[in-house]
């Protein structure tokens, strides 16, 4: 498929950092020359700062952004959206569970859409995945995949790291009610125990941005470890720390499906928590397991 969109404009549309660093992979990787990228911003200050900042690292000279944080500028932005989708000869979109997505999914073509993912909930998407194309890690899966290995990012990260750093990637488990403080400081006690079996480089913890400060107070105080919010997301730790993550542990963070991708050798940890702790999404932390030992991402302890 390389250099096919070379001559034709396409739009691409995300709202999330994630689904920002798939475009650039994208656009790099196939050499999109002729493009506009139109961004989201949904009033969420971490998310919205993570999207400016990576607007200015990766140079993107061809860039709206839309503030759709409330209903009526929700309304605004999908009218806005109207005749850049049509015209386009290609529409990328990045979350196809995103109101934009459902909006235009009869109105343009479905030939002319590429969907990214967002996060593992591309494998839940069954029923796109059967029609759409798809710029996936998981494309084995897709009907239509384009395969998705984060080539060009892990390029464009290719730097001398200064030391070598332990990794431990934070969740809004207790935030979202998933489990409790304590099942999940738990799971942080295995995390570090396993470490120190494994030898001794510094460990950092890195907070999800939907993690409360008081709470990751008590994890630094606790376990005397370090913490840290990016001001990039998780997948370019190394860039913003100018560290070299030798290992990788969390319990359902799906970033470590890219994150596999780009810190090739890194080894991964995952910490898979007791049912019996689990107080919501029990199904569909159970099936993430399954899909963590399906692609092989690291050791389930």
């Amino acid at each position: 498929m390389l250099n096919i969109y070379k001559n034709k404009k396409s739009v691409f549309y995300v709202d999330s950092p994630f689904q920002l660093l798939q475009f650039y992979e994208y656009k790099t990787l196939f050499d999109v020359q002729n493009y506009h990228l139109i961004v989201r911003l949904n009033g969420s200050v971490e998310n919205d700062r993570q999207l400016t900042e990576l607007i200015k690292l990766f140079e993107i000279d061809s860039v709206s952004t839309f503030d759709m944080s409330n209903r009526f500028k929700v309304c605004v932005g999908l009218a806005l959206l109207f005749f850049p989708f049509l015209n386009a000869s290609h529409v990328f979109i990045g979350d196809a569970n995103s109101i934009v997505f459902k909006a235009y999914r009869y109105v343009v073509p479905t030939a002319k859409v590429v969907l990214f993912d967002d996060g593992v909930a591309t494998l839940f998407d069954e029923h796109e995945n059967s029609i759409y194309t798809r710029f996936s890690l998981f494309s084995s899966k897709i009907k239509n995949g384009i395969k998705n290995d984060f080539i060009s990012l892990r390029e464009f990260l290719n730097v001398d790291a200064k030391k070598d750093v332990n990794i431990v990637v934070g969740g809004k488990l207790v935030e979202e009610g998933i489990c409790s403080k304590e099942a999940y400081f738990g799971l942080l006690e295995k995390m570090l125990d396993n470490l120190r079996c494994s030898g001794g480089d510094e460990v950092v913890y890195i907070a999800h941005r939907g993690e409360a400060s008081e709470n990751l107070k008590e994890i630094g105080e606790r376990f005397s470890i370090t913490i840290k919010r990016l001001n990039y997301p998780i997948e370019l730790v190394g860039a913003e720390l100018d560290i070299n993550p030798v290992t990788i542990s969390t319990v359902v963070s799906t970033a470590v499906f890219s994150m596999s991708k780009i810190y090739e050798g890194t080894k991964v940890f995952l910490f898979r928590p007791d049912e019996s702790d689990l107080m919501e999404r029990k199904a569909v932390i159970v099936k993430l397991f399954e899909y963590f030992e399906d692609y092989a991402v690291g050791d389930i302890i």
